[in-house]
């Protein structure tokens, strides 16, 4: 990774370092007073290391002060090495969409578990967590099961300062279509003994409102629009959780792409020119944020920051070479670049963030 300062945050300090190379994503939130919070995970490829866990290293936080993991969903962009930062945070809760709570989603974890040579899914991932966790004495022992208006976690420091950390999705509509997705890839997945398969579009995703008193983060996860008033982000705008506050800071939801935009978000949701932060999304054809996105970001706001600037796009092959691998039943995967970092840090009461990147993060602003 390319590193930051290390230096831990002071206790009355507002912190929130997204983490993430060119697939996968990984938060990290100090809540004041050496209260700590993962949301996600992805690994660093240059030493294989769950990403949140080499960060808090590298500024000197034992693991065991994180009071909360979150699973926005179980996408493999976001999940992967979660089940170690897990077992290394004894003291933190493990939240997950209520969804996986269901007898449908246990069932798609069993069919998961026939092929041992195929590779890790996101829910062999999850039930690694909950081995990890069924060892734990309660209230660890139990995942905490998050649909919209759950608060997760409430402390309050030593100024007295109520810090709250609660899940604005999904909607009971969403965790139904989620149950629905769910149900369908069971047979499918049963026939071929294949690798369970990401829920398109994403129904389950756990967006999440952090509140350190006079001032709020939103973590957007991987949520999408929805053509309903009960899901999607529309519910979100009238959330019982958020009571009137807007946040200044925004990890962007889903890569920055147009189906996790919506008008909801800013007009309700953020102060006006809120600092956002984003990691971008590389996988075959496919690259989050597009040249519109990054327009229709910066438009809403000229404080837009990648952990990865320039992700290279997919190059194409000589029709000959493409043959062949098709013959070969081969498939070229890109190598990601090296963990980019952008971290926002803001003492309680301030009115600016301090921004700080790592060498291969930057603005996207101004780049069109």
């Amino acid at each position: 990774m390319a590193r930051l300062a290390r230096k831990p945050p002071a206790n009355d300090e507002f912190e929130i370092t997204l983490l993430g190379p060119g697939y996968g994503e990984s938060i990290v939130i100090h809540l004041g007073a050496d209260e700590w919070l993962v949301n996600d995970s992805c690994l660093d490829r240059e030493s294989g290391v769950p990403a949140p866990l080499s960060y808090l290293e590298s500024i000197n936080v034992d693991p065991k002060m994180v009071r909360l993991v979150i699973a926005s969903h179980w996408h493999d962009d976001h999940i992967r090495g979660l089940a170690r930062v897990v077992k290394e945070c004894v003291q933190a809760k493990f939240v997950c969409s209520a969804a996986l709570r269901s007898n449908e989603f246990l069932a798609l974890a069993s069919t998961d578990g026939h092929n041992k040579m195929r590779p890790t899914s996101g829910i062999s991932e999850l039930r690694s967590i909950v081995d990890v966790t069924s060892s734990r004495q309660p209230p660890l022992r139990t995942p905490v099961f998050a649909v919209a208006d759950t608060v997760l976690h409430r402390t309050v420091l030593g100024d007295g300062r109520a810090v709250a950390v609660a899940a604005l999705s999904p909607s009971p509509e969403q965790v139904a279509n989620g149950l629905q997705q769910i149900a369908r890839l069971i047979p499918e997945v049963t026939a071929r003994r294949g690798r369970v398969p990401d829920l398109l579009p994403n129904a389950t995703s756990v967006a999440v409102w952090v509140d350190v008193g006079d001032d709020a983060a939103l973590l957007g996860a991987d949520l999408e629009t929805s053509g309903s008033a009960a899901s999607g982000w529309l519910p979100v705008g009238d959330s019982n959780v958020i009571s009137g506050m807007r946040a200044s800071a925004y990890k962007v939801a889903h890569h920055g792409s147009v189906t996790g935009h919506s008008d909801v978000i800013y007009d309700r949701l953020l102060t006006p020119s809120p600092l956002c932060v984003l990691t971008p999304f590389r996988r075959g054809r496919v690259t989050l944020p597009a040249d519109q996105d990054i327009a229709r970001l910066c438009e809403r706001s000229t404080s837009v920051y990648s952990t990865v600037k320039h992700v290279p796009k997919r190059q194409a092959l000589d029709s000959a070479v493409e043959r062949t691998l098709r013959e070969m039943r081969a498939r070229l995967q890109a190598i990601d670049p090296t963990m980019g970092a952008v971290r926002l840090r803001k003492k309680f009461g301030a009115a600016d963030w301090s921004v700080e990147l790592s060498s291969n993060a930057g603005s996207m602003c101004g780049e069109l």
